[in-house]
């Protein structure tokens, strides 16, 4: 039987979304720390969908995060969250590329796993990244709903503030 293109595609983009929506329910099931790795990709990728849904479409998605650590090492605390993330495939781990705002930067950056993106309606790619501090990394992971939901204000206003600042830009008249 033959199926037409667009309805082929449509079929595929349902699958992926359905498949992704299956692997996010699975992560609570991950060892111990399941319920904390299902909290940090969920709050994770509502972050990054406030991103991708940010007012100015010239900029690109963000996509992966970068832990900005005022001490060197981050936090045992961290560390144990960050592992597990990876044992588990809820994180990939890349080597950090270079903040063209310092001239210092971590070692590593993070991103979701790319099979969660259909759930979270993100692209899969990794694209532009975006700096949170150990304290806010420590709250999206566990954090209260209040706490959690004043991170999610402050990247809010922030997309906004962004789109606001390349929005304004002064051109002179053309006549």
């Amino acid at each position: 039987m033959w199926v037409s293109s667009e309805r082929n595609s449509t079929i595929m983009h349902q699958g992926a979304i359905n498949t992704s929506d299956r692997v996010i329910k699975e992560i609570p099931t991950h060892t111990s720390m399941g319920l904390t790795l299902s909290g940090l990709a969920n709050h994770l990728g509502d972050i990054f969908q406030i991103w991708q849904k940010g007012e100015n479409q010239s900029e690109p998605e963000r996509t992966h995060f970068f832990i900005k650590s005022d001490f060197g090492d981050l936090q045992e605390r961290i560390r144990e969250v960050i592992d597990q993330a990876k044992c588990w495939r809820v994180l990939i781990e890349y080597d950090a590329t270079k903040d063209k705002n310092s001239n210092k930067s971590s070692d590593y950056e993070y991103r979701l796993n790319p099979i969660y993106s259909p759930h979270f309606n993100i692209s899969c790619r990794k694209i532009r990244r975006i700096e949170i501090n150990e304290k806010q990394f420590l709250d999206i992971c566990f954090a209260d709903t209040t706490v959690y939901e004043s991170i999610r204000a402050q990247h809010i206003e922030e997309s906004k503030s962004k789109a606001i600042s390349t929005i304004n830009v002064e051109q002179g008249k053309l006549f």
